[in-house]
């Protein structure tokens, strides 16, 4: 993992985190690149969140990141299934703990049948969306909506229920037409799809109940 700071000054200015290099701000909104894809104003830098994660899609390759504000850019190489954590500092706002993380695995077979490709059976709901069956961790069977626009793994209240441990680790928010919303998070845990597994998940917990599934499943079992 390799680490390119444009602005040496910034990482000599993290007095309150000294090990970590600092990338200055004026505004909350940043744009950051993955691999030369550009996301303009897609990162709001939030003081009030204890670590803020972005999650780069699975991969078995490192991805080069760089973070822009008004003022510096900080770019980072992080290889697979590794982290790479900083300091946003807002002036005037406070410092925003940021990880941008790899760690994220595709899924892995947990019973090799010689078969180049995974059944995955699913019920179509009367709601007309695709509901399938697993479990996280060492839970009961969990009804997941199978949400193919989401890159997210939600427990609703009846999903978390069925889990024997679940801690929350972390905060992540969402901004939606009704304003910016904050959910409990936890990571490291295993979801099972049939045969399909992947390590090393984090669950979004929501503080409401939905009447069809225990939550929802944006996995993919991509991989670039």
């Amino acid at each position: 993992m390799a680490l390119t700071l444009i602005s040496r000054a910034a990482a000599a200015q993290g007095e309150a985190h000294p090990s970590l290099p600092v990338l200055r701000t004026n505004e909350a909104l940043l744009d950051y690149e993955v691999d030369g894809v550009l996301h303009k104003g897609d990162w709001r830098a939030t003081p009030e969140l204890a670590l803020d994660v972005l999650d780069l899609p699975r991969s078995t390759r490192a991805r080069r990141v760089v973070f822009r504000s008004g003022i510096e850019e900080l770019a980072c190489e992080v290889a697979a299934g590794q982290a790479f954590d900083f300091v946003v500092r807002l002036e005037g706002g406070g410092d925003c703990m940021t990880r941008v993380s790899t760690r994220r695995a595709s899924a892995r077979r947990v019973r090799d049948d010689g078969q180049a490709y995974t059944t995955l059976p699913f019920e179509l709901g009367t709601d007309s969306r695709i509901y399938v069956r697993g479990r996280i961790d060492d839970s009961e069977p969990l009804e997941l909506l199978f949400d193919s626009g989401s890159n997210q793994l939600v427990l609703f209240r009846s999903g978390r229920a069925k889990l024997k441990e679940l801690r929350l680790d972390g905060q992540t928010s969402s901004v939606a037409a009704g304003g910016t919303t904050s959910q409990g998070t936890s990571d490291g845990h295993r979801l099972e799809l049939v045969d399909l597994q992947w390590p090393d998940e984090r669950v979004a917990c929501y503080d409401q109940e939905n009447g069809h599934c225990d939550g929802s499943s944006g996995t993919t079992c991509s991989r670039t």
